[in-house]
Order: C-alpha cells, then sequence, then structure tokens
C-alpha cells in the first residue's frame, strides 16, 4: 500500500515539476540589414548596422543597432544628438561589455532589448535609466547571472521596471543561473511580467519572501517554461502568497535525470499507475500551494519531455474512490483556466473527489492521444464552461467503451464551448449533450462523422457549429427539423462532399442552398454528381437535380397511356420473336452441320504454341473433336492441327493457307508460349486475311497487354472460352457442347 500510495502522489506533484529535456541553444542571428556601417529609417525605426551612430535624426524614438564591432561600449556611445529622446533601443551583436552609466543620456528609454550572445555587464550599467519600464536580455546565452543580479542590486536603479525578460539566457554550463536571494530582491521593483524560459537554473532558493513581503507584490505573469533544473532540491516559500499572480508557465520543465526521485512524474517507472483505490489524501495548505493560491491560469504542457523514447505514455487505470482534501476547508482552487497539452497522457480511468471547491473553466486536453476519460473525473468541474480535446483518439472511446463515451460530458451542466476535433470519431450518441443545455459552440471538425443525430432541441443557445471535413453525404428530413428549430446561422460545412446524383438528394441540397446565410464557408461547399465529379453546390445543381425529380413523372404518364397496347403486343412480338429466333438457330445449325458432312472441311483450325501442345491434345482437341463428332454425326476429324494435316514437303505456308481455307473457324489457344511465338502470329494474320471468324481460348490467366492489337480488340469484344487450374488440373468453365454448337452457328 505504501508504495501504492508513493506512485499516486504523481497525481499532486504534477503541478511542482514538469521536466522536458533540454537542448543547446544559441543566440538568435541578426536580421538582415543594410551593409556594414550604414544607417537607414522604414516605419519609424532608425536602423544601424557596424555602428553605434553619433547623431539620431530629428524625430527618432525607436533606434535598432545590430553587429556592433566595438565590444566595449560606455556612456560616449549615446553621447550624440537625439539620443535623449529615444524611448526605445535594441542591440544586437554576438559579444559585448556593457560599461558603468553606459545609458547615461537615455533618460526617456523606456524598452531596452539587448541581444548579445556573450554579454558582459559593469554594476552600474543600468543607472539613470529611471523611465525604463521593460528589459529584455533575451538570446543572451552566456550571461554571467551574478554580473546581471550585481548590475539590479541597487534598488534604484530602474525603478518603474514591469516587463523582465530573461528568455534563452545563461544556457552553457558555468553560465547558469542561480535563483537566490539576491535574484529575488529584484522583485522589490513593480515588476509584473517574468520571463525566464529556456534557461538553466542551477539553484532554486524562495525562502527570502517569508521574511521579506514587499517582494514580488506586483508579479502577475511568470514564464519559467522549457526551463531545465540542475539541482532538484529547492527551497520555496512556506507562508507566502503571491496575491497579484494570475499567470504560470511551467511547460516542457526537465530535471536533471540524475537527481529524479521514484515518486518524480518524470520517471519512467511511473507512467503506469494501476489497481488504486479507497485512499484519502490530505494536502497541507503552505508551501508552493499557498505561494500561487491566486493563480488563475496555469500552463503545464509536454511535461516529462514526450519526444524522448524513454518515456512511455501516462496510463491511469481502475483508479476507485480516491480522495483529495486540502487541511483547510475554506481554501478555494482560483485555477480557471488550466492547459494540459501534448502531455502523452493516454488513459486516464479515474475515480478521484476533490474535496475543494474549484472555479475551473477552461481546460485544454488537446495533443495528448488520449484514449480514454472516465467521466466521473469530469464531475469535479462543474463549473467548467470550455473544454478542449482536439486530436486525441476519442475515437476509441466511442468504439470499446459506448456507454462512457455517451456520458462522458453529463456533468458539465454550465459547458459552452466544447472541441472534439481530430479524434477519429464516427459516431457521436444521440444523448451526448442532452444536459449541455448552454452549449454555444461544438466544433467536430475533422472526424468521419456522417449524421447529426446528436443535435437535440435543448441546445437553443448555440451559436457555431463546426462540421468541416467529415463525410457527410446528405443532411435527413430529421436533422434538417432540429436545424430549422434551433435557428442555428453559424455552420461550418467545407470538406464533405454532399451528393447531388439523384432526386432523392433533392431536399438535401435545397435545404442547404435556402439556408446559404447559416453556412459561413458556403462558397467552398460541394458536391458529387451522377458522373462521380465534383460540383460547387448552386442554383444548377439544385434545377438538375429538380429536372431530375419530374423526369420520371413525365415518363410515367406517357408510359402509362400506352401500356396497355403495348403490353399485349409486346407480349405477342417477343412470342413471335422467340419462334424466329429458334427456327433460325436450328436452320443455321441444320445448315452448318450438312456442310460437314458433305464436305470434307474442317470445322475448327486450332492455333497453339508448341509449349502448350501437351495441354491442346488432352484439353482441348480430344474432346472438343468428340463433341463436334457427335453433335455433327460423323466419325472424321473435325479440328485441323498443322502438324497433323500439313502435306510433308509442301511450303509450310501454302499448307496453313490450305487448311485454313478448309477450316470454316479459327481457335487461338492464349498462353504466355503463344505471346513469344512469332509462328502463332503468322498462322493469326493468315486467318485474318481468310477472314476467318476467331474464338479466343484462354489457358489460365495471360497478360493480354504483351499480346498484339487484334488479340486485345478480339479479347475486349468477343466471348472466350476459359481455363483456369483448380486443384492440380485444367477446368473448362463452360461445357464443350455449348462451345461446339457456338462455333456451329458461326458457319
Amino acid at each position: 500500500m505504501a508504495v501504492k500510495v508513493q506512485i499516486l502522489l504523481v497525481i499532486i506533484t504534477s503541478a511542482y515539476f514538469i521536466p522536458v529535456q533540454c537542448q543547446e541553444i544559441t543566440c538568435l542571428p541578426a536580421p538582415a540589414d543594410p551593409s556594414d556601417g550604414t544607417c537607414s529609417s522604414e516605419y519609424g525605426i532608425y536602423t544601424c548596422s557596424g555602428m553605434i551612430p553619433g547623431n539620431i535624426p530629428e524625430g527618432v524614438t525607436r533606434v535598432h543597432v545590430i553587429c556592433i564591432k566595438a565590444r566595449m561600449i560606455t556612456p560616449e556611445a549615446f553621447h550624440g544628438l537625439g539620443w535623449g529622446n529615444v524611448t526605445y533601443l535594441q542591440l544586437y551583436s554576438d559579444v559585448a561589455e556593457l560599461a558603468d552609466n553606459a545609458f547615461r543620456r537615455l533618460k526617456r528609454l523606456k524598452e531596452l532589448h539587448i541581444h548579445v550572445a556573450k554579454l558582459k555587464l559593469q554594476d552600474g550599467v543600468f543607472r539613470y535609466l529611471v523611465n525604463l519600464e521593460l528589459l529584455s536580455l533575451n538570446d543572451c546565452y552566456r550571461l554571467n547571472s551574478t554580473e546581471f543580479v550585481q548590475a539590479m542590486a541597487n534598488e534604484s536603479v530602474m525603478p518603474h521596471l514591469t516587463h523582465l525578460y530573461l528568455r534563452r539566457t545563461s544556457k552553457i554550463e558555468k553560465y547558469n543561473f542561480d535563483l537566490n536571494e539576491s535574484f529575488f530582491k529584484i522583485f522589490k521593483r513593480p515588476i509584473k511580467i517574468l520571463d525566464l524560459s529556456d534557461t538553466a537554473i542551477s539553484s532554486f532558493d524562495m525562502s527570502i519572501l517569508d521574511t521579506e513581503p514587499d517582494l514580488g507584490m506586483s508579479i502577475e505573469s511568470i514564464n519559467v517554461s522549457h526551463t531545465y533544473y540542475i539541482n532538484h532540491n529547492t527551497k520555496v516559500s512556506q507562508n507566502r502568497t503571491l496575491r497579484n499572480l494570475e499567470v504560470i508557465d511551467v511547460s516542457g520543465n526537465f530535471i536533471d535525470g540524475k537527481t529524479l526521485q521514484y515518486n518524480s512524474v518524470c520517471n519512467p517507472l511511473t507512467r503506469v499507475i494501476t489497481n488504486i483505490k479507497d485512499i484519502r489524501f490530505t494536502i497541507d495548505f503552505n508551501g508552493l500551494f499557498k505561494l500561487v493560491q491566486h493563480m488563475k491560469t496555469f500552463y503545464a504542457d509536454e511535461l516529462c519531455a514526450i519526444s524522448q523514447p524513454m518515456f512511455a505514455p501516462y496510463v491511469f487505470k481502475h483508479i476507485k474512490n480516491v480522495t483529495f482534501a486540502l487541511n483547510d476547508p475554506t481554501v478555494v482552487l482560483n485555477v480557471e483556466r488550466l492547459f494540459l497539452r501534448r502531455n502523452n497522457v493516454h488513459y486516464l480511468d479515474v475515480e478521484a473527489m476533490i474535496e475543494m471547491p474549484s472555479v475551473l473553466k477552461f481546460l485544454d486536453l488537446s495533443e495528448n492521444g488520449v484514449e480514454y476519460i472516465n467521466p466521473r473525473l469530469l464531475k469535479n468541474c462543474p463549473l467548467l464552461t470550455h473544454l478542449v480535446v482536439s486530436n486525441n483518439k476519442l475515437g476509441m472511446m466511442q468504439m470499446n467503451n459506448q456507454t462512457d463515451f455517451e456520458c462522458l460530458l453529463e456533468s458539465l451542466h454550465n459547458l459552452q464551448h466544447i472541441s472534439l476535433d481530430n479524434n477519429d470519431i464516427s459516431v457521436i450518441p444521440n444523448l451526448m449533450f442532452a444536459t449541455n443545455v448552454h452549449l454555444q459552440t461544438l466544433n467536430v471538425a475533422f472526424n468521419r462523422l456522417t449524421d447529426l443525430r446528436f443535435l437535440n432541441t435543448n441546445m437553443t443557445k448555440l451559436e457555431f457549429l463546426d462540421l468541416r471535413y467529415n463525410f457527410f453525404t446528405t443532411i435527413d428530413a430529421s436533422t434538417r427539423n432540429i436545424l430549422t428549430d434551433l435557428n442555428l446561422n453559424n455552420i461550418s460545412f467545407s470538406g464533405n462532399k454532399l451528393l447531388c446524383i439523384s432526386c432523392s438528394d433533392f431536399d438535401s441540397v435545397n435545404f442547404v442552398l435556402s439556408k446559404t446565410n447559416r453556412f459561413q464557408d458556403f462558397d467552398k461547399l460541394q458536391c458529387t454528381n451522377k458522373d462521380h465529379l465534383t460540383d460547387r453546390l448552386s442554383e444548377t445543381v439544385l434545377k438538375t437535380l429538380k429536372r431530375d425529380c419530374a423526369l420520371p413523372l413525365i415518363i410515367g404518364v406517357a408510359v402509362t397511356s400506352v401500356a396497355i397496347v403495348l403490353l399485349a403486343t409486346g407480349m405477342t412480338l417477343l412470342l413471335c420473336h422467340h419462334k424466329r429466333k429458334r427456327k433460325r438457330y436450328i436452320n443455321l445449325l441444320n445448315q452448318a452441320i450438312t456442310q460437314l458432312q458433305i464436305a470434307e472441311r474442317f470445322a475448327v483450325y486450332l492455333i497453339y504454341s508448341s509449349s502448350d501442345e501437351v495441354f491442346v491434345k488432352n484439353n482441348v482437341y480430344a474432346p472438343m473433336n468428340e463433341t463436334f463428332k457427335k453433335v455433327v454425326g460423323v466419325e472424321r476429324d473435325l479440328l485441323c492441327i498443322g502438324d497433323e494435316q500439313f502435306k510433308v514437303g509442301w511450303n509450310i505456308y501454302r499448307e496453313i493457307y490450305r487448311c485454313m481455307g478448309l477450316s470454316h473457324v479459327a481457335v487461338l489457344v492464349l498462353s504466355e508460349g503463344f505471346a513469344n511465338s512469332a509462328f502463332c502470329d503468322q498462322e493469326l494474320d493468315i486467318a485474318i486475311q481468310l477472314k476467318k471468324p476467331i474464338v479466343l481460348l484462354l489457358k489460365d490467366r495471360v497478360n493480354i497487354d504483351e499480346l498484339s492489337e487484334p488479340i486485345q480488340v478480339l479479347y475486349r469484344t468477343n466471348v472466350r472460352i476459359l481455363f483456369e487450374y483448380e486443384l492440380g488440373e485444367y477446368v473448362l468453365k463452360t461445357t464443350w457442347d455449348n462451345v461446339c454448337r457456338s462455333i456451329l452457328q458461326m458457319i
């Protein structure tokens, strides 16, 4: 049980430690600009390359200086005319040192952006910046944190600073940032925004906040996303509350793998947590929890470097009757917006109750690969108005846990906006949104939906419905009625191809065209016509369908007026035609038989490759010849095979002509050997010259594209004699009697 308790603490500590693998990031390259040593003015910004200009033109307040060659920047660099009017300054360089009082003349400066890969600061560098509100040292990845803290030590320096950006600073090991007491003293200033993202931090000591209550009074937003913590052991404030702190971003944090503890959420051994039940946890309201009590927005995306192969997906299964509570029941969780994107959480079968009042209104679980969410888990969010579960795999929950999927949103009575797009959902149950009567926007785009039965008349507040790129081909009558009753005026429907093939599609197409003002992407709507081509949905398409609907009625009236006469006449003619056809068939057959009986001629001349001789002798010649003898009533052979009928010593082509002339029909035995036989082609040419009827006989499967064009034409137009190889022998797909009688009718 102790082990299970320790594992379950992962759920609580996930808000504290969210590691992500850190990568070496260098300073951003300077933007393209004029040639070295020149200045230009564009869009109100005066830009100089390779030098700091001596004077600034009149009226200019924004200055960019890039590729500074000077390694030491002193007060004299900004001593010229016009510098006193500058309110915005950006400095780009690879290496630079800023001397004491460097910005002495820039007393009106409000924003200072320094982007120097290897930056050195002297202690008094920021003196005289009395009006500065924003300081950015982004991309100074070799900044010595001690130098920075020393330069900020004097409380009179930058007294009005409200925005401090230190993104991608101190990325090299010996330049790691120390968040110690000296660093936190910087927050005696009215700093509201702190950005320490993408930075390596070697120590973390916030205990000074307990002894100096004036520190951090103004802080509203802290961004420590993608920060790399070298030392897992931290010291936090125990009793302090940052009352104005509303936004915290700890996305992509990573703790050095050497210091990972067993109960850390980033331990690869604790990614699958199962079979925990009947446990109650009481959490002390102090430390970090109390410090961020007033936080309203929390970003915790990309927990534990999900791109690393060592981390399998999070799986929480069979966790039942678990309760979380604070030791102080009067405390309210003030988090209103929670972002947990791209955390690789696949399974959330958790039945947990949080005995703390929750004001959570916005929850984003997108891009996690979620396959299952226990509906009871969402009961802890009674005030939730926005739910984003885009780009997951809830289609698997719909297929495998239909009941839970249908009641997933049942407890969210205040839900106003939901995004279920990109989840591979094929069916949404009819009652899934039955309790969400306040729903205003519903996004189910990029799924596999084919109907809208999940819409109901309780959705009276629905304002936007996103149905793009599903598999809708029609809008049935019940759905049309619901859409009409809801009076929904904002629908996205592009990427679906309605059918406009037959009269049955008329009502569906007509509904869309009659509600064009409701479809915000109407110009992109398409349909599939009877030729299986895509048409733009238009009145022309509707007229075509209307004509198709009227055509059967017109034809029906015309046909009915003469139906009885035509039926009687037709039956009589059909009977007479059948008798004549039968008589003609018998006459033709008798004529052919008579010709073969009184004349020494052949019914068939067989053309085949010598490689198929065994097949022909056993499977074709013998049964066909015997059948012909039986039908015609003679004892002589009626099939001509060149090797048996040719006169020895005579010219072979003359003999082919002679025997082909004595034969009524030529039968070609098609095989792979036939395709490679020039002699067979010559026999075929002679048959064509003598205008003999030609019948194809296929030995098993043949690649017709390898044969001559006349054979391809015959293959595509005339019925063939087919053999297939089954159970070790060749089998005729019809009867020899049918074959012989069909050939006799060709004589």
